[in-house]
């Protein structure tokens, strides 16, 4: 059984992650924990004890209705058992806390919320989670539909190893969706790769043996441009990534030049973390 966490503040954008998590889920026993959080801002109250309460029953007759809707919109003989949460803090503290509490495997959010620029590429709170919280993580982009993950894209520079509970989740996917599974490397013309590098690739290839997979080198591409060049040309359907590898995560996800490119629009991104939480 799966506990996900999918916070919301009713955005379209949220609502559509939410929505993406319950297709991608499918077929799966899954506990799902509908948060809202009422974000305490520097570091001091701005509500009463009254204005708050209030507030909270209006946030959780909003959740009860999402949930209601939720719930009509499941299959028959689903898996799944929907609930709802509110609480009042600062915002990455009170995700730790329900990843803690809740033991979460997978926290899923929108790109961005409400209140971000319709332009903005990831927003404030989805940097945060993905940078802060040592949870696994699906980012859901606002036009992203969920369809079978048949092709998957991992990029990486091979610059590390990557440990047995990061390789158990990439496994748990690649078996549960039989995808296809692409790393990439993107490096200099004619550059070779350094004997860790190597050594790292081999384990990784021992790892893939029995899934369907293929490594794949651009040349003389900026590390964006490759991606949306690699996801129109194999018609990607989620991109991968370590969260440990900053600078790959830095350069694909929150660089200024990354909000032109469509793949940040339309193809979900699911980010591993190497430690997780002690259940």
């Amino acid at each position: 059984m799966k506990n996900i966490l999918l916070p919301t503040d009713f955005s379209e954008n949220s609502l559509n992650s939410i929505r993406y998590a319950l297709k991608f889920y499918e077929g799966e026993t899954c506990e799902f924990f509908l948060l809202h959080i009422i974000v305490l801002k520097n570091g001091m109250s701005n509500l009463s004890a009254a204005e708050l309460s209030a507030h909270q029953e209006k946030v959780l007759a909003k959740l009860e209705q999402l949930r209601q809707t939720l719930e009509q919109e499941l299959p028959q003989g689903h898996h799944f058992t929907l609930h709802i949460l509110t609480d009042y803090n600062f915002f990455v503290e009170s995700i730790r806390n329900q990843v803690k509490t809740q033991k979460i495997d997978v926290i899923v959010i929108g790109t961005k919320g409400a209140n971000e620029f319709k332009n903005a590429g990831i927003g404030t709170h989805t940097h945060e989670i993905i940078t802060k919280v040592k949870c696994n993580a699906l980012v859901v982009p606002e036009h992203a539909k969920f369809k079978d993950c048949k092709e998957i894209v991992f990029p990486t520079d091979f610059s590390m190893i990557y440990n047995d509970d990061t390789l158990k989740s990439i496994g748990a996917i690649l078996k549960r969706f039989d995808t296809n599974f692409r790393v990439l490397h993107v490096c200099k013309k004619d550059s070779e790769l350094f004997p860790d590098q190597v050594k790292n690739k081999t384990y990784l290839e021992a790892f893939l043996k029995y899934f369907h997979h293929s490594f794949n080198f651009f040349n003389d591409k900026k590390l964006e441009a490759a991606i949306q060049s690699f996801v129109e040309d194999q018609g990607v359907d989620l991109i991968a990534l370590v969260a440990k590898n900053l600078n790959y995560m830095q350069r694909l996800l929150f660089q200024p030049s990354v909000k032109k490119l469509t793949y940040l629009t339309n193809i979900p991104f699911l980010v591993f973390h190497e430690h997780r939480p002690t259940k």
